[in-house]
């Protein structure tokens, strides 16, 4: 499998919200914006940000998972948190430079996105084309490193 990038083009975001309602029903059956693992935040400027799991070069979440429940996998580069070991001590929720993983609101676990696995499909559903999985290459880490920095920024907007 050749390791894939999640690029955003935060510019074109309108808020539909259609990649937290695809996200929902993928992971949880349900049309629940609440249960997804991408979340548009809604800035006073009218400006919409699609919040998610960016798949660090070099994930601060699994540096400090005093379990090792965090893990980036070496081949397709998605980092996945193993909720068998995951003791829910928060420290990756309060490292994600752009505030990507949280709490269930409805069960006792931490949630982030996989992208699906591979197909993600908040990518295959943006009719706005805000979110693309790429190959990667020298020119989308480069690419990726302007928009983690733009991302957060936003983090001190979220709740």
């Amino acid at each position: 499998m050749t390791e894939k990038v999640l690029i955003l083009d935060i510019d074109k975001c309108t808020g539909c919200r259609i990649c937290e309602l695809a996200c929902s029903f993928k992971k949880e059956g349900k049309f629940n914006p609440r249960l997804s693992r991408v979340h548009i935040l809604r800035l006073d400027t009218g400006v919409n940000v699609p919040i998610l799991c960016q798949h660090c070069e070099k994930p601060v979440c699994v540096a400090v998972c005093p379990t090792g429940a965090i893990k980036k996998d070496p081949v397709s580069g998605i980092v996945r948190i193993n909720l068998e070991i995951c003791n829910q001590c928060n420290r990756c929720i309060e490292s994600c430079p752009v505030g990507a993983i949280q709490k269930h609101p409805l069960e006792n676990f931490l949630m982030k996105c996989d992208l699906c696995g591979g197909t993600p499909e908040c990518v295959k559903e943006c009719p706005a084309n805000v979110l693309q999985l790429v190959v990667k290459n020298q020119t989308q880490i480069d690419k990726r490193k302007i928009i983690l920095k733009r991302l957060a920024k936003f983090k001190k907007f979220q709740s």
